[in-house]
């Protein structure tokens, strides 16, 4: 019997494999079939955070899987013709036509929309002739599910066209990097055992090959009750990942920028610091955890009284007029609190010795130092300096005041038994980014894999992304460079690998020596490998119920995850 199943089994494998070698070719000659012409370069689209983008469907067929690439890139509205408020809000449309009928029917109203709109034309068939008042459209043959992927993709620019290469991220198969979807089976399988030994009750995972997303799944339910199933489009609490996406891009940008020096003290910049031991800290020596901090400091147990209750002079189950900071269901902090927070770091001592020592409370800092150089807020400036211009939909703080963002796709994490006395949900997990009323440095922020694959990428291609420099060069370079070797192995915020490497490593073991990520407490990791122009995003909950579940570190099962990558891509050529 075992040999008659073994025999079925390779067979199924056999019809697998040829079957999605099928879809690469089929996706090939969908490409090559493509045809973009343009009386005005409204393809690739640029800046997109100056867009406001409507989608318009013009035929009888179900479009689902050409709205959903399309907001893989960047946030989109449907809309009909007859919404006129809608389409009065949007300066760029994307239509969709198929019948000659349904075109001509609306014509009229089309070409007074393209006098003072960017029009984008996708025209699934042959029967509508060109009109030239059209100034951009794409001609594809077909309407199935994958001519749809790649009209989309083209529109954003996740496909050259002609001698005109790439500008985004692709969103392909293996077969194009010549993965053979089989070595990828591991993955799927380390990713089962996170579920199946709750590791955590969810997990997103995205692989990234030269500018090809290959690899994208979501893992398990939202919670252990198994009620909701986890979705690649849904939100993770990021934890530390905050320091790498939010405090860093912001302090390489104002060094970009030359705003910021790294080699002053912090005091130079903020004067709250004076009459401090703080105060002639360097910032090259913060970045890199050895400026003698303290780890961290339980800031929330001020909250609390002798019993575990909350002190009515911080924390009120009602919004009123000097308690307006919300940190979980039914709770509010005192909107001053922060204040506290801020003098307990500088009243702090410092450690004895100057060595690697991992520490949050510089990054407490980093948002009031952008805001003092910017004059704007921490979180406008990423927003408009990197998040939108990007396309990253969901990542930002507080999710609860995301008007993009459902609920539903909010992943819950731990039910806090000590401090807030509930399910957090929706809510930053950490209890000192949560009295700092949801933005802080070094934890805070929410997003997807996707909205990360795009400011990795960003980092990846060293401050550069959909035609758009970000960050100078030399600053992304220095930035990701270790800088006090061998005794600390940390680049200026980000993590990179041990060394020696081994197995049970801080990385996966055939990680490159000039990769650079970091991971958070909630279960997750990113990691960017420029020498292979790879990127790895591990997103999980591993804290829900209880923050005390640490299989998935006593398993090392992110790395794990990580190596199967490497072991997938280890016979491809650079």
């Amino acid at each position: 019997m075992f040999k008659y199943f073994l025999l079925i089994s390779c067979i199924c494998l056999f019809f697998k494999g040829f079957s999605q070698e099928n879809i690469w070719k089929k996706r090939q000659e969908i490409e090559k079939s493509l045809v973009l012409t343009q009386n005005q370069p409204f393809v690739p689209m640029l800046d997109l955070d100056q867009k406001q983008i409507g989608l318009i469907n013009l035929t009888n067929q179900n479009m689902a899987e050409f709205e959903r690439t399309c907001k893989d890139y960047a946030m989109i509205q449907r809309l009909d013709l007859e919404n006129n408020s809608g389409i009065k809000k949007c300066n760029v449309l994307i239509i969709c036509i198929l019948e000659n009928d349904l075109f001509e029917k609306n014509t009229k109203l089309l070409q007074k929309l393209n006098q003072n709109k960017e029009l984008i034309f996708v025209k699934f068939t042959n029967s509508i002739p060109a009109q030239s008042w059209i100034k951009s459209i794409i001609s594809v043959k077909n309407s199935d599910s994958d001519s749809q992927n790649l009209a989309a993709q083209m529109i954003f620019g996740g496909l050259g066209y002609q001698n005109q290469p790439a500008i985004r991220l692709k969103y392909t198969v293996p077969e194009e990097l010549n993965i053979k979807a089989e070595k990828l089976k591991i993955v799927d399988s380390l990713a089962n055992v996170v579920i199946n030994i709750q590791a955590a009750p969810s997990c997103q995972i995205m692989a990234i090959k030269n500018g090809k997303v290959f690899y994208r799944k979501s893992f398990g339910f939202q919670t252990y009750d198994s009620l909701i199933p986890a979705t690649i489009d849904d939100v993770y609490d990021l934890a530390s990942l905050t320091k790498v996406t939010a405090a860093l891009p912001a302090l390489m940008k104002l060094c970009s920028d030359k705003k910021l020096d790294i080699d002053k003290n912090i005091g130079f910049y903020l004067k709250s610091l004076r009459n401090s031991n703080k105060y002639l800290l360097k910032i090259r020596d913060l970045l890199t955890h050895q400026a003698k901090l303290k780890a961290w400091i339980p800031f929330w147990k001020q909250t609390l009284d002798s019993l575990g209750n909350w002190k009515n002079d911080f924390l009120r189950t009602e919004k009123k007029w000097r308690f307006k900071k919300q940190i979980a269901n039914h709770l509010f902090i005192k909107t001053n609190f922060y204040k506290k927070i801020l003098q307990q770091i500088k009243d702090s001592e410092l450690l004895n010795e100057k060595k690697y020592v991992y520490s949050d409370l510089s990054f407490y800092w980093y948002p009031f130092l952008v805001e003092k150089l910017e004059k704007r807020s921490f979180e406008k400036y990423l927003q408009t300096e990197f998040y939108r211009p990007l396309g990253a939909n969901f990542l930002g703080f507080n999710p609860l005041q995301n008007k993009n963002i459902d609920f539903k796709q909010i992943i819950p994490t731990e039910n806090d038994s000590l401090f807030r006395k509930q399910l957090i949900h929706g809510f930053v997990h950490d209890e000192g980014a949560a009295l700092m009323g949801g933005i802080s440095g070094h934890a805070g922020l929410f997003g997807s894999s996707n909205d990360l694959a795009k400011l990795l990428e960003m980092y990846l291609k060293k401050g550069k992304y959909g035609k758009k420099t970000y960050i100078k060069e030399g600053i992304f370079e220095q930035f990701t460079t270790c800088q006090f070797c061998p005794e600390n192995r940390r680049a200026l915020g980000f993590d990179r690998p041990q060394e020696p490497q081994t197995i049970n490593g801080n990385t996966a073991l055939n990680a490159s020596k000039t990769s650079f990520g970091h991971t958070g407490f909630t279960g997750n990791m990113i990691w960017v490998d420029p020498e292979k122009e790879f990127i790895y995003i591990f997103l999980s909950n591993r804290v829900y119920p209880k923050r005390t579940q640490e299989k998935l570190y006593q398993l090392n099962l992110r790395t794990k995850v990580q190596q199967a990558f490497y072991d997938a891509l280890k016979d491809l050529v650079n």
